[in-house]
């Protein structure tokens, strides 16, 4: 089941990391501190692995709109 909007604002720091499951392999770890990183989690050689998605900007993307010509 994929994580909401709600769920992710909603989950408080405990006394250790602790990780929030989306699917397919994404989850969002959370510090004692408080920060919330997204992480992908992944198989290499039977090895597993996690990584880091590329950074997304926290502003919303602007509107495009067609132009004619």
């Amino acid at each position: 089941m994929p994580l909401t909007d709600t769920a992710i604002k909603k989950a408080k720091p405990e006394a250790k990391q602790r990780k929030l499951y989306d699917e397919r392999g994404l989850f969002l770890l959370i510090s004692p501190k408080g920060g919330k990183w997204w992480r992908f989690k992944y198989l290499f050689w039977r090895q597993g692995k996690a990584t880091i998605p590329r950074h997304l900007p926290r502003r919303k993307p602007e509107r495009r709109t067609r132009t004619a010509g």
